[in-house]
C-alpha cells in the first residue's frame, strides 16, 4: 500500500451480515446491510440521509449464531453514493457505539480479528 493510501484506522474492521437500526425512540427498527464494523462503530449502508449526531438503537447479528449485539450510536459522518445500475441514492453512515456491552465489544473484537487472519473461529 503506497504511503497516499495507508490504512488510518486504529482498529481493524471487517463486514457482519446485516443490522436493524432506528432513530432513538423513533419508529419500527429498520433491516439494513453493514459494510463494516469494529469493536468502537459500524458503517452501515442506508437508503435515507441521516443528520451527524443522530443516535441510533441498532441490533447487530454477526455470522455466529448468537443472538444479536445490542448497541447505541451516534452519526458521526454520512456519504452519499449512487449505484449506477440503480436510481435510488445511498449513504454510508458511520456510527460511533457510546452505549454497548463489554462482553458485545469483545466479541466483535473477536469476530474482525478471526476474520483478518483469515481464522474464522465464531
Amino acid at each position: 500500500m503506497s504511503d497516499s493510501r495507508k490504512e488510518r484506522r486504529r482498529y481493524p474492521r471487517h463486514y457482519a451480515v446485516i443490522a436493524d437500526y432506528r432513530v432513538i425512540g423513533q419508529g419500527p427498527m429498520k433491516v439494513t446491510q453493514v459494510k463494516n464494523i469494529s469493536a468502537v462503530g459500524i458503517c452501515l449502508i442506508l437508503y435515507e440521509n441521516v443528520s451527524i449526531g443522530t443516535g441510533l438503537e441498532l441490533e447487530i447479528y454477526l455470522p455466529d449464531n448468537a443472538p444479536a449485539l445490542l448497541a447505541k450510536g451516534k452519526v458521526v459522518w454520512v456519504k452519499e453514493f449512487k449505484v449506477k445500475s440503480e436510481l435510488k441514492i445511498r449513504f454510508d453512515v458511520g456510527i460511533a457505539f457510546y452505549e454497548i456491552n463489554e462482553s458485545d465489544t469483545e466479541r466483535i473484537a473477536r469476530y474482525v480479528s478471526s476474520l483478518a487472519s483469515g481464522l474464522n473461529t465464531e
